[in-house]
């Protein structure tokens, strides 16, 4: 395979029996010539876990590399994991409930590596799969808003791109840097290259689809996961750091604002009473805890 770089893809996965088996047919079709996929590592767990594994087993045989844990795992913990496994050039972590609507998604989260020593993430363009109700409506106003501010801020060089339902790591770079059992291993593994004077780009032709939260409790326990860690990030990351790539900019923040009023402003208001709520779930509900709290309304139907 000389001249085409290695891709590890990793799916750190817990009760995903309703999407695995397509996400993994996807990826088995996936289109590549100056990248070669040389391992697909799934690590299970889940009440199906035996059962869901077997039927994998059965299915893919060698064609991937399987581990089930009995028990309950946390994604953070399988990730460090599949980084010490992973002997690529590139490790491409997938979320077991995303959906990857073309076939040369592996190419091109890969192959920026090639030509940029400083790269050292990148990520495709969020999709949501429909929105069906008020909630989920109000969600993507405030996402096409998130997305248009990341645009602009540092030239998408941002915290906002690095969303871990699915990011391309340079291996070399997982490798040292192992996370801590904390939630947003995105946001931490972002800080950690920035601070060590890499990049992250976001591939503005490649997409993968995932599915907003339809009922209220799934969305505030999704919001709430990065609000209750901030004391957390503290302990493992230099504060300054934080400061330094988190804090937006007071330009950005009015073209934020600007940007969601001029879509809808009643959705804008009631993006803001979620946010104050998921804020307060965050203080009363506080865990570091980073088995965190399935949202089946997100999970493939």
């Amino acid at each position: 395979m000389k001249n085409k770089i290695s891709v590890t893809i990793g799916i750190p996965a817990h009760n995903e029996e309703k999407n695995i088996f397509n996400l993994i047919d996807s990826l088995l079709t996936q289109e590549t010539s100056i990248s070669y996929i040389e391992n697909i590592i799934i690590i299970y767990s889940g009440h199906y876990s035996v059962e869901t594994s077997n039927k994998l087993r059965e299915k893919y045989q060698d064609k991937i590399i399987l581990i089930t844990d009995s028990k309950r795992t946390s994604k953070i913990n399988k990730l460090n994991r599949i980084s010490k496994l992973s002997q690529s050039e590139v490790t491409l972590i997938l979320d077991g409930d995303i959906i990857i609507p073309n076939k040369n998604l592996v190419e091109k989260l890969s192959t920026p590596f090639m030509n940029d020593k400083d790269l050292l993430i990148t990520t495709p363009v969020l999709k949501q799969v429909s929105t069906k109700n008020l909630l989920q409506k109000i969600l993507v106003n405030s996402n096409i808003s998130k997305q248009y501010i990341s645009n602009k801020w540092n030239n998408g060089d941002n915290y906002i791109k690095a969303i871990g339902r699915s990011l391309a790591y340079r291996t070399s770079f997982l490798k040292n840097n192992n996370i801590p059992e904390i939630l947003a291993e995105d946001f931490f593994l972002y800080i950690k290259a920035k601070v060590q004077g890499g990049k992250i780009k976001e591939i503005s032709d490649s997409e993968i689809l995932f599915h907003l939260p339809k009922n209220l409790k799934d969305h505030i326990s999704q919001s709430s996961r990065f609000l209750s860690n901030k004391n957390a990030f503290r302990e493992v990351l230099d504060r300054s750091s934080i400061k330094k790539y988190v804090e937006m900019p007071l330009k950005i923040k009015l073209f934020f604002i600007i940007k969601s009023l001029s879509l809808n402003p009643i959705y804008s208001f009631l993006y803001i009473l979620l946010l104050i709520s998921s804020k307060i779930h965050s203080i009363i509900f506080f865990s570091d805890n980073a088995n965190w709290k399935i949202s089946q309304s997100t999970k493939y139907d």
